[in-house]
């Protein structure tokens, strides 16, 4: 089974989203109704807070019932450093969550870290929906 890491970027645009057929409107949902498996770290989920809050405006008390609904299912790792520094060093707690978990995927906007990471385990949220979809299918079918 593979683990899922979504970054910061795919949560926000889940939220800001027009279209429920986005991909991240899907992450947003994979995100808070568990349908897949999920790792987070301490450092995540506090930039999840503060960027809710700062980005999309969202009151605190509807920023912790987000939280809330992502522990209750979600992994929870908290990595040392990885041996690989980031393609951006603010990243560095989402590589240290790959290189922690071998199973794991990092869904993301940012082109930096797609690029940065060699074993295509780093996807924009539409190409890694597509492989979850492909993976899902398989399991089933």
């Amino acid at each position: 089974m593979r683990h899922y890491i979504v970054d910061t970027s795919v949560l926000v645009a889940g939220f800001l989203a027009q279209r429920e057929s986005s991909p991240t409107v899907r992450w947003l949902r994979i995100l808070l109704e568990g349908t897949e498996s999920v790792v987070v770290s301490t450092d995540l989920l506090a930039e999840y807070r503060v960027v809710l809050q700062r980005k999309a405006g969202m009151a605190t008390v509807n920023v912790e019932a987000v939280l809330e609904a992502i522990l209750s299912h979600a992994l929870v790792l908290d990595p040392p450093p990885a041996a690989q520094a980031a393609p951006d060093p603010g990243d560095a707690h989402l590589w240290a969550l790959l290189a922690a978990d071998p199973k794991a995927c990092l869904v993301t906007g940012d082109s930096a870290l797609i690029e940065g990471e060699k074993d295509g385990r780093a996807l924009n949220p539409k190409d890694a929906m597509t492989r979850w979809l492909a993976g899902s299918a398989s399991q089933t079918g």
